[in-house]
């Protein structure tokens, strides 16, 4: 009995202990709040970022361009019609994981070619 209980622990463990991919968060996720002239951008995880010259309805049209891992931090952009568009930043250590990686940087159209761990 008692190998059949520790099996799934072990196995528990060993997955647990597995960094999980991330990517950056999908235009479609990017919340807006004012802010001064501009506007704060958010999305769930931790991601934050802001422009200043950002109109309201900029965010509606966002598209994620690249992304760029720096000491510390990971860099996320997004341009949009206009003068909108935002470089969203998580504040985390991570390194690249999938995806057509360069010297830390990733340029796609969908955040998902560009994970990290």
């Amino acid at each position: 009995m008692l190998k059949f209980t520790l099996f799934p622990a072990v196995a528990l463990l060993l997955v647990a202990g597995q960094a999980v991919a991330q990517s950056c968060p999908e235009a479609s996720t990017v919340t807006q709040k004012p802010e001064g002239t501009g506007f704060a951008y958010m999305a769930a995880g931790g991601w934050t970022g802001e422009n200043p010259m950002a109109d309201e309805h900029d965010l509606k049209t966002f598209k994620f361009t690249a992304v760029k891992i720096k000491e510390g931090a990971v860099l996320c952009d997004y341009e949009a019609d206009e003068r909108g568009g935002a470089r969203m930043q998580l504040k985390a250590s991570k390194q690249p994981a999938k995806g057509n990686w360069s010297n830390n940087f990733c340029k796609s159209a969908n955040p998902a070619d560009c994970t990290f761990k």
